[in-house]
């Protein structure tokens, strides 16, 4: 339950309370009160991810530099020091985000995406990470633009209507 909904309850339930300790019986007004503050927060969560918490999690993926993985492991045979500490924070980032629907499949394949290149990481070795980093790369692309896509109209702005180029990389804002 959300944090914020459990607090106002919180504090409505001490006041009713009160109220009643004071002999005042009448709590209808605090009750109508309390269950207007449940409906408001409740409305404005819906369980879906925020703008900021889908750009939260676009900022880990791009941080994650998972184009340059790709090139170090395919084109460079080495395997990018350190790589696996933002890969582990963009696989949470997008863990921790309550997806809308039209997100979540998307989502769900960037997190195995994700999570397959953590595990080949382990192993330290260009020819282990290769097709992993690859397929994150090219992964995470439509997932961006979609996401971008989502942010746009969360905040009202224009949303691009031209075909979406998988292989371009993304730029720094969603």
């Amino acid at each position: 339950m959300n944090k914020r909904l459990l607090l106002v309850a919180a504090a409505l339930l001490a006041v009713l309370l009160s109220a009643l300790a004071w002999g005042c019986t009448d709590t209808k007004d605090l009750e109508d009160r309390l269950d207007a503050v449940e409906a408001q927060l409740s409305e404005g969560s819906g369980g879906e991810a925020s703008a900021s918490d889908m750009a939260a999690a676009l900022v880990a993926i791009r941080a994650a530099d998972l184009h340059g993985i790709d090139e170090d492991a395919n084109d460079n045979n080495t395997v990018t020091a350190g790589a696996s500490g933002g890969v582990t924070n963009a696989l949470l980032a997008v863990a921790a985000v309550e997806w809308p629907g039209d997100l979540e499949a998307l989502a769900s394949d960037v997190q195995v995406l994700l999570q397959d290149l953590l595990d080949a990481l382990e192993s330290e070795d260009p020819a282990v990470v290769r097709p992993p980093a690859a397929a994150a790369h090219e992964g995470t692309h439509d997932f961006e633009h979609e996401v971008g896509t989502a942010i746009r109209e969360a905040a009202g702005l224009p949303v691009e209507e031209e075909e979406h180029d998988a292989t371009a990389e993304p730029s720094a804002t969603p």
